[in-house]
């Protein structure tokens, strides 16, 4: 139910502030009310799953939204996870982008056959740290 909670009121930040304002608006949350949560806390594989379960009822949820999600309840629990975007290039000439989640045992959410081909722009830890392009390399 919390991951539906979340997704859906990720996309609805989404539709009305920028990218950097919901990101700042969701650590904060994690932080100020992570601590009242039941312990032990889920594992992370569990959260991916209620992320992708949750965006199956809520249509239209694209990675972005997910991956946001995803990081949200993840840091809320306490674990480490990462936050990425990356952009590639489609065989036409046409750019797209990419979100996804991943902590030290890979990809939680937003995981692509073709994930290695995607520059990553910027990459957001639980602490709220912003990698620019260039100082990563796309995790798998």
């Amino acid at each position: 139910m919390l991951a539906l909670l979340a997704l859906a009121g990720v996309r609805v930040a989404l539709r009305r502030l920028p990218l950097d304002r919901v990101q700042g608006g969701l650590a904060a949350l994690a932080g100020r009310f992570g601590r009242f949560l039941p312990q032990p806390p889920p594992p992370p594989t569990r959260i991916a799953e209620a992320i992708r379960l949750a965006a199956r009822y809520l249509p239209g949820s694209t990675c972005l939204p997910q991956a946001l999600a995803a990081h949200f309840l993840l840091s809320l629990y306490g674990h480490a996870a990462r936050f990425h975007i990356g952009v590639a290039r489609r065989e036409d000439g046409r750019f797209e982008a990419h979100a996804w989640v991943a902590d030290d045992s890979g990809v939680l959410v937003g995981d692509l056959p073709d994930l290695g081909r995607y520059v990553l722009l910027s990459s957001v830890d639980r602490e709220g740290y912003v990698g620019i392009r260039g100082a990563f390399q796309a995790e798998r």
